[in-house]
């Protein structure tokens, strides 16, 4: 036996539960009774209150640590748990209840036989409880479908009731040391994991399975108390049974503990059954029988153990009659109906399934996995598509749904109501147990008819098809199509049914759908379009390019299941009542024939992430993200947009699938703006009316009337530009492609521009205009190079810098990054802000590291980008001008890249024109150095899109070509006077009392330390001279 080492502690015994993988429970059972509670209902104390706790929420979950803590917090809890699965076995409690006994003697001495019978549970966790009863933990390699979850079970075939099997849902027992009102519950053996069998019956474990068999346990109860022994009379008998001779001192020790706890009279027993082994002491037993306690550990069940390891005998078991022993036994397995069988059977109760024949499932015990490949083979697709059950996902997260079909609506006959579509559903283990229901006949052998008899599908086959986590047999599907589907290779399926090769169900009819050519040309394409654009004729669309954006919405929706991503295609007003929802509801209704799912906007970011993944888990093909009024965007939305496949875990579950996001995303609102991160995934459509009311407008017809009206020939106008672009072998590529949308570039992108449209990613430069955080970031640039050109500093220097020589621009971009809660400029926010925005180039200019000073403060300069391609309108340096610019930008006006004025040590602006050379010509020699190309730093155009540089040796080695110098690649100035170098001592021409040290030195600008200042000041090398 194993005695040791036992959990003593309730936390000791929380830990093992939780190394065993069933859920520690709390256990307040004498409180409980205090307050007319269930004494075994699980509850914890909270305070002077007394919480009671779910079992059904914790039967196949673990509770988090701090939720034990808080139920395990007062010392007087005590603990249990619940029988079931933990991952590998299933665990059940075998409860053996004295009071089915006539006395302890014959629970004591059953229990013996049990054990001697079967030896593996000698190993198995056993403790004893407050009435004398037993429970021992068995685990068993499969469900034990046979036992309910509080099921009463018998030692033998149609024997007695000995107690109750806990191993089920809701299956409850109580763990030592809990104290209860009728005492303590003690471990009397224990192990760490119990022993495992196939099933109960390898145990002795039966069933009861009707009325009559506890009848027939009551009878063997009444037999069995002939023999009428006491606890004493039992005990001499298993000591009678053990021999002496070759006990050890610790067994020889246990046993005088035992009979010591069944009555004080023994002693004599012992003292004589001592007496015949070669050991034996005189007084040792009087001795040792004076130091035992009373109620100690070890009780009769330990002398009854001994006793059966000897080969001790029951002397009931010639009391028990044969005859119960002969009841009928249920038909071999042969003798059954084989699963290759025909065994379906007419659907009794309902007329029109009468004539239908279901599968057979028969329910046989050990038979599961069989079970569940049977009904994995007769599900599929079939001739009823929409009836089937379907496996979507990704590989890290596949799970089962099935069509909720839509319904016929009379209302619509005398209101107006939009179509319904199907969705697809999420399969749960309830949902599924329906489906099985619905689609085959289960049945149950019953031992009484010797036959079997219909039953509903038990939970456990569900939750155990869904567990099984792949399921080969079964049909994929990556979605529902309610218009024809188009191939990469420019076929055009328009047959309804599940496409095999796609995984797509297709659903609508193909009549209502013209015809495509099946080589359609150039001009068929053109002549498609213009059915396209007369269908948006009364839009008041700002530009060309907004309309384009809103034919790429049409053609993104009828080729979206093509695509692996597709960019959100946002609507936005200038005023309500423009047309936005109207232009998202004419798409939809496109693609569906109904309107689109509609996904409220919110700003928090956890509300919005649970209704994206109800929208991606009902399957709908297209989403509209409506009246949106904040800041759209998020990483939520950003990964849908980009990534193939959503996973996130649903409510009310632990399942965490992965959702398919082949869905087109529209969004609409007012002056819509955006998240830095969804410049790049938007295509923006602006409508603008110019009118102060824009919904008292009139049009010659009702736009969504007649796109219902004329769906089929407006998406087969559709389907025609791509089909035609894919066959004339996709030409005309020209732009680079679009990041993380390259096949939507290459197919709907390129169609509109091979026709002549305007490119819809041209709209996405007005998003980056509208980017207050890359304004103010190319402000910053600006301001920090015009002041400090490429010198490393640090946050702080240039805080200080900016405040003590009072350089406006600098100082109100760092007003706006950095201030902190007292209004003072932060190096540290502004040194967070630079870490956040290190190496991300904007207009040419980015911000590096440069090492780091003798404190080790890190320290940053702003340089130029070589080759960087031509920068968009830039904004001005001062924050306060942002708004004025970003409205001439808007307008296609180029902003001025340097507006701030070079600082000179008196704080003002000193004229920095140099002349300007031709680039391609060879330059005028200056001093023996050479000369070449600058503006002045107002001057605004090309001319001025890169910070003043000098082009001699330093630009030959750099690589700087010729021809990069006539592309406008930089601007430089000439080189005045060679005397003047790094580590000069200079005065300011005309200055008394200007002695400074040349710290560094471009072209004709030099960066002077003056006597007396912290910082180097920007300095024309013609305004100085070499000091005396």
């Amino acid at each position: 036996m194993n005695l040791n080492p036992a959990p003593q502690t309730v936390r000791q015994t929380i830990e093992w539960l939780k190394r065993l993988g069933r859920p520690p429970l709390p256990e307040c059972p004498i409180e409980a009774a205090k307050q007319g509670k269930q004494p075994k209902q699980p509850c914890f104390l909270d305070g002077r209150y007394l919480k009671t706790v779910d079992w059904k929420t914790w039967q196949d979950a673990m509770p988090l640590p701090e939720i034990i803590d808080a139920w395990f917090a007062n010392p007087r809890t005590g603990v249990g748990t619940l029988g079931g699965f933990n991952g590998q076995h299933w665990l059940g409690w075998v409860d053996f209840d004295v009071k089915v006994f006539s006395s302890q003697e014959e629970c004591d001495h059953t229990i013996a036989t049990w054990q001697e019978q079967y030896p593996i549970l000698k190993t198995t966790p056993r403790f004893r409880t407050p009435s004398g009863g037993y429970r021992f933990l068995i685990a068993w390699e499969s469900e034990p479908v046979e036992f309910k979850a509080n099921s009463k079970f018998t030692l033998e075939p149609e024997g007695a009731v000995m107690g109750e099997l806990l191993t089920k849902n809701g299956a409850h027992t109580l763990l030592p040391p809990t104290i209860s009102i009728n005492g303590s519950y003690y471990w009397e053996s224990w192990a760490e994991y119990p022993p495992i069998t196939s099933k109960p019956m390898d145990v002795g474990l039966y069933p009861v399975k009707n009325k009559q068999d506890a009848r027939a346990s009551r009878s063997r109860q009444r037999l069995l108390s002939k023999l009428d022994w006491t606890d004493v009379d039992w005990a001499r008998s298993y000591l009678a049974a053990i021999p002496d001779s070759d006990l050890h001192y610790e067994d020889w020790l246990r046993i005088g503990m035992a009979l010591h706890s069944v009555d004080d009279s023994l002693l004599p027993d012992w003292v004589a059954w001592s007496q015949t082994g070669s050991k034996y002491q005189e007084g040792e037993c009087e001795k040792k029988w004076a130091s035992f306690t009373p109620n100690g550990a070890v009780g009769i069940g330990t002398l009854a153990d001994l006793a059966k390891q000897s080969g001790w005998v029951n002397p009931l078991n010639s009391l028990v009659s044969q005859s119960e022993k002969t009841k009928p036994k249920p038909k071999p397995r042969s003798q059954l109906s084989q699963p290759d069988q025909d065994n379906s059977k007419p659907v009794s109760g309902c007329p029109k399934l009468e004539e239908q024949r279901q599968p057979v499932i028969q329910l046989d015990p050990g038979q599961l996995n069989s079970i569940l490949s049977r009904i994995e083979v007769a599900l599929g697709p079939g001739d009823a598509p929409r009836n089937a059950i379907y496996v979507q996902g990704s590989h890290d997260g596949f799970y089962l749904s099935r069509v909720l079909k839509s319904t016929l609506d009379n209302r619509s006959q005398l209101i107006e109501i939009s179509k319904d579509v199907d969705t697809l559903d999420f399969l749960t283990p309830e949902s599924l147990q329906y489906e099985f229901n619905r689609r085959f006949r289960f049945e149950r052998y019953d031992a009484r008819k010797e036959d079997y008899k219909p039953v509903d599908c038990p939970r456990t086959v569900a939750s155990q098809f869904l567990q099984k986590g792949r399921w080969p047999q079964l049909p994929r599907l990556t979605g529902i199509s309610y218009i024809p589907l188009l191939c990469k290779d420019g076929t055009v399926i328009n047959q309804p049914g599940y496409h095999k090769p796609t995984g797509i169900l297709l659903q609508f009819d193909p009549d209502e759908f013209p015809a495509i050519p099946e080589r359609p040309t150039k001009e068929n394409a053109i002549a498609a379009l213009s059915t396209l654009i007369d269908w948006l004729k009364e839009f008041p669309f700002q530009t060309k390019k907004h309309r384009s954006a809103a034919l790429s919405a049409v053609l993104t929706a009828v080729c979206r299941k093509l695509l692996k991503q597709a960019p959100l295609h946002a609507i936005s007003a200038t005023k309500a009542g423009s047309g936005k929802g109207t232009l998202a509801k004419g798409v939809s209704i496109l693609l569906l024939d109904s309107y689109a799912g509609t996904i409220p906007f919110t700003g928090d970011s956890e509300e919005f992430r649970k209704k994206i993944t109800s929208f991606l888990k009902s399957g709908q093909p297209i989403g509209l993200i409506d009246n949106v009024t904040g800041v759209l965007g998020g990483d939520v939305l950003e990964m849908v947009l980009t990534e193939p496949f959503f996973k996130d875990r649903l409510l009310g579950g632990n399942q965490i699938p992965s959702f398919s996001t082949q869905t087109l995303q529209l969004a609409n609102g007012n002056n819509l703006r955006f998240r830095p991160d969804m410049t790049r995934r938007t295509i923006l459509c602006v409508l603008d009316s110019q009118l102060e009311n824009p919904e008292h407008r009139t049009f010659a017809r009702d736009f969504e009337e007649f796109t219902h009206t004329n769906r089929g020939k407006l998406v087969a106008a559709a389907l025609t530009i791509l089909k035609a672009y894919i066959v004339a072998g996709s030409p005309d590529r020209k732009q680079p492609k679009l990041g993380s949308f390259e096949g939507w570039s290459d197919l709907v992108r390129s169609s509109l521009t091979w026709l002549g449209q305007p490119d819809p990613v041209e709209t996405q430069a007005e998003i980056a205009a509208q980017d207050d955080e890359r304004q103010t970031l190319l402000a910053l640039l600006q301001s920090w190079y015009d002041s400090c050109m490429s010198i490393p500093k640090t946050a702080k220097e240039v805080c200080l810098g900016a405040i003590q020589t009072g350089r406006g621009d600098l100082r109100d971009v760092l007003l706006e990054i950095a201030l902190d809660r007292k209004g003072d400029i932060s190096p540290r926010k502004l040194g967070y802000y630079l870490r956040s925005h290190c190496r991300s180039v904007i207009s040419g200019l980015r911000f590096e590291t440069a090492g780091a000073d003798r404190l080790g403060t890190t320290r940053w300069k702003v340089t130029v980008v070589p080759h960087a391609p031509k920068p968009s309108p830039a904004s001005p340096a001062s924050p306060a001008k942002k708004a004025e610019t970003t409205q001439s930008q808007a307008d296609g006006h180029a902003g001025d890249r340097f507006s701030s004025p070079a600082f000179a040590p008196n704080g003002k602006s000193e004229d920095t024109t140099v002349q300007e050379i031709d680039l391609l010509s060879p330059a005028p020699s200056n001093n023996g150095k050479t000369g070449v190309r600058s503006t002045s730093a107002g001057d605004a155009g090309d001319s001025s899109s890169h910070p003043t540089q000098t082009v001699s040796s330093e630009a030959d080695e750099a690589g700087v070509s010729k021809a990069d110098l006539a592309n406008g690649h930089s601007s430089y100035l000439a080189v005045n006077d060679s005397s003047i170098a790094v580590g000069s001592t200079v005065n300011k021409k005309g200055k008394r009392g200007w002695v400074g040290k040349v710290t560094k030195r471009e072209g004709d600008i030099a960066e002077v330390l003056w006597t007396g200042d912290r910082y180097p000041t920007r300095i024309p090398v013609s305004e100085l001279k070499l000091a005396a």
